[in-house]
């Protein structure tokens, strides 16, 4: 269990290559999701595989999310 107010948390970012950009957004486009839940579910494996769990748990704000869909 983690413990901590989060006083250890570093940020990274980096940017994609234009060519893996436009390959995961038409793959994105070719599922019917968004490019941020091809994402999502990578995160999910990558913590499945580092936690040993079959279902992590994590969350995220995904603003808009529920304009865009059905139901």
């Amino acid at each position: 269990m983690c413990t901590g107010m989060g006083s250890g948390i570093a940020e990274v970012r980096r940017r994609l290559e234009p060519q893996l950009s436009s390959r995961l957004r038409r793959l994105a486009k070719a599922l019917g999701v968004s490019a941020a839940s091809l994402f999502h579910v990578a995160w999910g494996q990558l913590l499945a595989c580092a936690s040993g769990q079959d279902d992590p748990v994590f969350g995220t704000v995904v603003f808009g999310r529920l304009h865009g869909s059905e139901g």
